[in-house]
């Protein structure tokens, strides 16, 4: 079953392919391999296989439900939903910086303020 979001990203996907905004690609027509290769030759038949079955790691599956969170609130009209998805985005970063052990505070960080403003809904006569 496939989400609004993506559903949505996709017919933008196909209309930008329709109209040639990916014909000038630095990479149009290759692949990038560079990181496969990268990786240690025993790792990359499991990553190649969890990849394929839709299984994903953890912190990817994170940077991804990151990106959904923040695109549905710089959409996000309503205060008490932007709340709520504030909220759910300080969490799934948290966890994503203790996966990754960085520090786990947002609050008052460049980071956080920099999202603040970003999202922010403004009154077209500002």
């Amino acid at each position: 079953m496939f989400s609004a979001i993506h559903l949505i990203a996709e017919e933008r996907i196909r209309e930008a392919e329709r109209r040639g905004e990916f014909a000038d690609l630095p990479a149009c027509g290759r692949l990038e391999l560079d990181a496969y290769f990268a990786l240690p030759e025993d790792l990359r038949m499991a990553y190649t296989m969890l990849r394929n079955s839709g299984h994903l790691p953890e912190e990817a599956v994170l940077a991804k439900d990151i990106e959904t969170t923040r695109d549905l609130l710089r959409h996000c009209g309503d205060e008490a939903e932007k709340h709520r998805r504030m909220q759910k985005l300080n969490w799934l970063t948290l966890k994503l910086n203790a996966l990754r052990n960085r520090p786990a505070y947002l609050d008052g960080s460049p980071y956080y303020d920099s999202l603040v403003d970003r999202v922010s809904v403004r009154d077209p006569g500002d």
